[in-house]
């Protein structure tokens, strides 16, 4: 696109924010990203202007190309670990205005729900998003250990539906309550059975809610499964090792040693998981 060669040459901030409102999202995130690199201080002002940005834009992953929303592709600059634009109370007012604005449903809210430490003045929205089955909500609620919800959780764990399901998982993850642990145990039986077509994304799930449950029954589990992995060197080992490593306990002492993996297995496996092995992220 011709007009993204000549934005290159716009050196003035002034034409740069102007160019945050084009017609085109292309041209918006842009505009917006030179902005970001060159630290003007009116991010805050453009992203909470964006926020209800539904516009699509196209954004490249290496050999991967990926459709986004506006609305996200700056909040999650705006939020990035290594690059914040925001201060802390800006990023707490964005998030506040995200997780109580219903017109606001995008992939960040999703991630805020999952992923961040709630405010106790939040619980009531969060349960109502919960109740309406918003995405991530149930995970979010899971935090607040509450034992009103456990029902919630277990609804989600003995849903039909696998993305349900998931999201129960993640919940425990969150609140591994006594109640929930005999639905671990039976979904994961009923992921081990010899003509069960394994599925690696519930499986990972599982293994982290197992490791919620540091006693006797899991470390058994546990073993029986890595003996298995060890004589055929099964492609989801990785899974028990990054349940084991994020959530360690003293009554898994030693099974990560058995699972054998060297040390260059074991470095791969630190760089492919870097975000997963993150505080917050279930």
């Amino acid at each position: 696109m011709a007009i993204l060669h000549n934005i290159k040459k716009i050196a003035n901030s002034t034409e740069l924010l102007a160019l945050t409102n084009h017609p085109n999202s292309t041209v918006r995130c842009y505009a917006y990203t030179l902005l970001k690199n060159k630290k003007y201080e009116g991010i805050f002002e453009i992203v909470k202007s964006h926020l209800k940005d539904t516009s699509k834009v196209t954004i490249d992953h290496g050999c991967l190309l990926e459709k986004v929303q506006v609305s996200d592709y700056m909040l999650f600059r705006a939020a990035s670990f290594s690059f914040a634009s925001l201060s802390k109370p800006q990023q707490e007012t964005i998030d506040s205005i995200v997780l109580f604005d219903d017109a606001i449903r995008n992939d960040y809210k999703k991630n805020l729900l999952a992923t961040r430490t709630p405010k106790p003045t939040h619980y009531s929205k969060i349960r109502a998003l919960s109740l309406e089955g918003y995405p991530s909500a149930l995970i979010g609620l899971a935090k607040f250990r509450k034992a009103t919800d456990v029902y919630l959780i277990k609804n989600s764990l003995q849903s039909s539906n696998f993305e349900q399901r998931i999201t129960g998982l993640s919940a425990t993850i969150n609140f591994p309550s006594p109640e929930l642990y005999p639905l671990i145990i039976d979904l994961y039986n009923e992921q081990s059975t010899p003509d069960k077509q394994v599925n690696p994304i519930m499986l990972r799930r599982l293994y982290a809610s197992l490791a919620q449950y540091p006693n006797e029954q899991t470390r058994q589990l546990f073993t029986n499964r890595i003996e298995q992995f060890t004589s055929t060197k099964h492609q989801y080992r990785e899974f028990i090792w990054l349940a084991l490593t994020k959530y360690p306990h003293p009554q898994f002492n030693g099974l990560i040693a058995a699972l054998s993996l060297s040390k260059q297995e074991q470095s791969a496996l630190q760089n492919r998981w870097f975000f997963e092995l993150q505080a917050g992220v279930p």
